[in-house]
């Protein structure tokens, strides 16, 4: 799927939506291309590439699929090359949403030091992974709730990453683990904080 220099896709209304599906494909944005939506913005492919003064912004949701979804900081996003990358500029916008929907069917990875602050997060895979190849990863999430959940597969990934040494450290008010079978590779450090929950839910 490409939008054309200039482009703009809208959703608008008290429902606003824009869904864009290559599930074997990429999508491309050309310089000056948008996507915005008053509600949700969907995204589902192998990559995203985006030329310069693009936008993708959504005032309520997002939700981005891939086989395997990145979240990079700037000295690893140009370096991935195998799935959906979401990169600074991205995350930027992250903040501002209601709720924010990761789901990589088989992985999904982090690459670099990363800071994470939405309302409500998902993740939706059977591995959640550091993928970082200069330095030491680090991950920052912070949330109202957080839900670390597989509906992807029947099993949980393999320790692909279990050479690396990466910290995650996740704080919500609630944390919600399933349904399904997840796992964690390349970590030295986990930190599952909730103030006030931590919900078990569906086998796993």
């Amino acid at each position: 799927i490409t939008l054309g220099t200039g482009a703009s896709v809208s959703g608008t209304g008290e429902y606003g939506e824009v869904s864009l599906v290559s599930q074997t494909g990429e999508i491309d944005l050309m310089d000056g291309a948008s996507i915005l939506s008053t509600g949700l913005i969907g995204i589902d492919a192998q990559g995203l590439r985006r030329g310069t003064g693009t936008a993708i912004e959504a005032q309520k949701a997002m939700a981005l699929t891939s086989d395997r979804l990145y979240l990079a900081d700037a000295d690893h996003a140009a370096a991935i090359t195998d799935g959906l990358v979401v990169d600074d500029a991205l995350m930027a916008g992250f903040s501002r949403l209601e709720n924010l929907f990761l789901t990589g069917r088989e992985q999904i990875g982090f690459a670099g030091v990363l800071t994470l602050d939405v309302p409500a997060l998902s993740l939706d895979t059977p591995l959640v992974a550091d993928v970082t190849t200069i330095g030491t990863g680090g991950t920052t999430i912070t949330a109202r709730t957080v839900t670390l959940q597989n509906i992807q597969s029947d099993s949980a990934g393999a320790d692909t990453y279990g050479a690396n040494a990466g910290t995650i450290a996740v704080s919500a008010d609630e944390i919600i683990i399933g349904p399904g079978h997840l796992r964690f590779s390349g970590y030295e450090t986990i930190g599952l904080n909730a103030l006030n929950n931590v919900i078990f839910t569906g086998a796993g």
